[in-house]
């Protein structure tokens, strides 16, 4: 939000569509890893909230520093490239059955930037 408005809130779209699945996904794993609804919520919880407390340390960091806003800025992007490109595709290549499927909805996600751009502006 700091750099661009619309750029905060098509970041904050982005963070929550892969968000939400992903800690449903853990409270599952920790469920049936044997621990209680509560243990798994807490548990959950508590690092989702770790990482708000970390997002408003950075806000107000870069806030007072703003002259290293676009170098942080290349760093996150270049790290969720780097994410993409040394973890998911070689799983994708292992799973030669669904390929294509991923692919197409690797696709899709992609796609979806520029349409949350457009109508943001």
């Amino acid at each position: 939000f700091i750099a661009d408005p619309m750029l905060g809130v098509t970041t904050t779209v982005a963070i929550i569509a892969h968000e939400v699945p992903q800690e449903m996904g853990d409270f599952v794993l920790l469920r049936n890893a044997g621990w209680s609804n509560t243990k798994a919520f807490i548990a959950n919880a508590g690092s989702s909230l770790s990482s708000l407390l970390g997002g408003a340390l950075g806000f107000f960091a870069l806030s007072a520093a703003d002259f290293i806003l676009p170098y942080v800025l290349v760093v996150a992007a270049s790290s969720f490239i780097y994410v993409a490109l040394a973890d998911i595709f070689p799983l994708l290549h292992r799973q030669r059955e669904s390929f294509v499927q991923q692919s197409l909805l690797i696709g899709a996600g992609v796609a979806v930037v520029p349409v949350v751009s457009w109508f943001t502006h």
